[in-house]
């Protein structure tokens, strides 16, 4: 035999009747138009600009320290050490696109050189 409920049923509330949604009046904001300039200023803007010094060109820095990442042998599923070197500093000290590297290593040092500057 099943046993009555320890508290009674609580009564059931009714919902509020749903409200129909309120259509608002949307209005329009145009911004200001700005005039266009004249050739006499687009002239003088240009000629600013000639007369300016050139900017410095950029120097690019080598990283100092980078931390060594990781990369996996997909037969084995295998986590292997991987270092990733980028920038335009490469590119300057002659490390060009499609080239060919030779890395040597030494005591805790690898030492990557351009194949054909031997």
């Amino acid at each position: 035999m099943r046993k009555p409920p320890s508290r009674p049923a609580a009564t059931s509330r009714k919902r509020a009747p749903h409200q129909p949604a309120q259509f608002r009046d949307w209005t329009i904001v145009e911004p200001t138009l700005t005039p266009m300039p004249t050739p006499e200023q687009i002239a003088a803007e240009l000629a600013a600009e000639q007369t300016r010094p050139p900017r410095a060109p950029r120097r690019t820095r080598p990283p100092q320290r980078c931390k060594m990442g990781y990369g996996y042998y997909p037969a084995s599923n295998q986590v292997v050490p991987a270092l990733r070197l980028r920038g335009r500093w490469l590119e300057q000290l002659g490390f060009a696109i499609g080239s060919t590297l030779r890395i040597e290593v030494r005591a805790s040092e690898l030492v990557v050189r351009v194949a054909g500057a031997d």
